[in-house]
């Protein structure tokens, strides 16, 4: 890929998460009753904390044009380091765990 090519994405929206917050991982759902839906994950830095003690995961809807909606979300007890999915099935790897639920809808 040139260089001219990656100057090239443009904006289309954003999210910006809490002051005390980080976006830690992104994963698209490709079950054909999501598409265009994509979830995040992200921690809260705790002053003192060994390892992070509260996040979320956040779940987003891409319609036409420029909109993105979210749709969902839920609080985790931990970072969230990694997310897969199978249909509808969403795993999150939190801190030491996985954990497994199905997709909203």
């Amino acid at each position: 890929m040139s260089p001219k090519t990656l100057t090239s994405f443009l904006g289309v929206n954003e999210f910006i998460v809490e002051p005390d917050e980080e976006v830690t991982a992104v994963h698209a759902l490709t079950h054909e009753d999501y598409i265009g839906t994509f979830i995040i994950g992200t921690m809260r830095n705790q002053i003192g904390e060994y390892e992070p003690s509260s996040g979320r995961l956040i779940l987003f809807e891409h319609g036409s044009g420029r909109e993105m909606k979210k749709i969902a979300e839920i609080e985790t007890n931990g970072c969230v380091y990694a997310i897969a999915s199978a249909g509808s099935v969403i795993a999150a790897a939190v801190n030491t765990s996985v954990s497994v639920r199905s997709a909203p809808g």
